[in-house]
């Protein structure tokens, strides 16, 4: 592999962030591997959150919202789960009017 291409996939592992730290509610702490997820999702035109159950995707999404300021977001989630993206909505937004 080309460095380039080492360097991509050894951050799209990362356990945290090179440079940016995306906005969040004061009360709500990210952890680092979830703040290098945003920030790898910001330097893409397009990503998929594919970690493992319970590492925080959702967060990762709402965070990596926030830092672009999205006025919409889509999210395809079984009806399941729909209780659970408002409640993490509501906690990890600071964008007014969710």
């Amino acid at each position: 592999m080309t460095n380039s291409v080492t360097f991509e996939v050894e951050r799209s592992w990362a356990a945290e962030p090179l440079f940016y730290r995306a906005p969040h509610p004061p009360v709500m702490s990210p952890r680092e591997y979830q703040q290098a997820g945003v920030e790898y999702a910001l330097a893409r035109d397009n990503v998929i959150f594919g970690d493992a159950p319970g590492l925080g995707k959702t967060a990762q999404c709402i965070l990596t919202s926030n830092a672009i300021e999205a006025e919409r977001t889509l999210a395809i989630v079984p009806a399941s789960l729909r209780l659970n993206w408002e409640r993490e909505i509501w906690a990890w937004s600071t964008i007014p009017n969710v």
